[in-house]
């Protein structure tokens, strides 16, 4: 066996802790034998967000949605109860789905219903990238798939190559505002602001 990089004598490897000389061995072989890729997501602004717990990202995935719809000059505040939507977007009842992009480079908004709401905001985060669709929810669940039963559906995308049915709700956060725009106008919201 080749002699362990990092310790000189057998006297430094006796005074060693166990984590060190196993974290040493492990670390050469990580150089010799991992095939592993590299962690897409280590360096990005959102990497903290992939240690939360899943109720807890959602949550954020909201608060995020609902900071960038304030930023971008809409009154958002919460629905009265009970009501099945996340916010009222000038009066729009808007549910949030948050989707971080897996390691098969796919994103997925999951528990979509098709009840208590006028669009869908789906919101999803790349390492380096970001995207938004404002989908009406009739679009949103023909677009999904069933999850749990008929009740609950998902949409499952890959963000390089999204479903051409949600090509007019956005994708970039302008086009996405722009989606919006358009929708609380044709509900006769107080778009145009």
């Amino acid at each position: 066996p080749k002699p362990l990089s990092g310790f000189g004598a057998l006297s430094s490897l006796a005074m060693a802790t166990d984590l060190d000389v196993l974290g040493k061995l492990g670390d050469a072989l990580k150089r010799e034998q991992s095939t592993s890729k590299p962690d897409p997501w280590i360096g990005s602004r959102f990497q903290w967000l992939r240690h939360e717990p899943p109720p807890r990202k959602g949550a954020i995935g909201k608060e995020m949605f609902k900071r960038w719809a304030q930023l971008a000059g809409f009154d958002v505040s919460p629905p009265p109860a009970p009501s099945e939507s996340d916010y009222l977007v000038d009066g729009l009842p808007v549910i949030v789905k948050f989707g971080l992009r897996w390691a098969n480079g796919t994103m997925v908004f999951e528990q979509i219903r098709n009840r208590g709401y006028a669009a869908g905001a789906l919101l999803g985060l790349e390492p380096d990238n970001v995207h938004l669709w404002v989908v009406p929810r009739r679009v949103l669940w023909r677009a999904s798939a069933e999850q749990h039963g008929p009740e609950t559906r998902w949409l499952r995308i890959r963000p390089s190559q999204p479903p051409p049915v949600l090509a007019p709700f956005g994708d970039t956060l302008v086009a996405a505002e722009a989606s919006l725009r358009l929708l609380l106008e044709e509900a006769g919201g107080k778009a145009g602001r």
